[in-house]
């Protein structure tokens, strides 16, 4: 199929005639028609092109970045694990703190000097339960002597060695200690 050269003729004096108006309308500063329409149709074909572009443009650079992003990661990770360490420390510090203010308020005990102590080991066995604690007979701890702490009375020394000792605790089968009542004076063995 041919096409007539007529039409050929038309369509080449109709562009020469676009150009002619499009540099008459750009010596002037404007832009002519034929320029704004086509601006016009391109410009969203344009907005779509650009966000694709930058969407790419975003995903390369954390593609670039990604070492970086896995590397703070695992600072940051561990970062949290020592936070939550220190967390465990605090609260377990907070618990000794107020056990020591409780014993700080307790009235002192008439006829016998107080020895702070820490256990050291524990020892429950079906038959018995018993502690070992970090002072002993250089520290003036005797056989008989009272063991207790913030919550009350806790049990009575049984064995003393020179740095240590060993507490029967008032759960123990074998574990008692005497007792009176406030209201009545009544005394016993819990």
């Amino acid at each position: 199929m041919r096409i007539p050269a007529l039409s050929v003729i038309v369509a080449v004096i109709l562009g020469a005639s676009v150009v002619v108006w499009q540099n008459i309308s750009a010596s002037r500063g404007g832009v002519a028609a034929p320029a704004g329409a086509v601006s016009a149709s391109m410009s969203p074909l344009q907005r779509t092109v650009k966000a694709s572009g930058d969407w790419f443009g975003d995903v390369g650079r954390v593609v670039a970045r990604r070492g970086d992003i896995m590397t703070e990661n695992a600072r940051l990770q561990e970062k949290v694990s020592d936070l939550e360490g220190q967390n465990m420390r605090l609260s377990r510090l907070r618990r000794e703190n107020e056990e020591l203010r409780k014993l700080l308020a307790m009235r002192k005990l008439p006829g016998g000097k107080q020895v702070a102590a820490e256990i050291i080991s524990y020892d429950a066995t079906d038959f018995a339960r018993r502690v070992t604690l970090s002072v002993g007979s250089s520290s003036g701890v005797r056989p008989k002597d009272v063991v207790y702490c913030a919550q009350g009375l806790v049990g009575q020394v049984t064995q003393v060695a020179p740095l240590t000792c060993v507490v029967t605790l008032l759960i123990d089968r074998d574990g008692r200690a005497g007792a009176m009542t406030s209201r009545t004076f009544a005394k016993g063995v819990v």
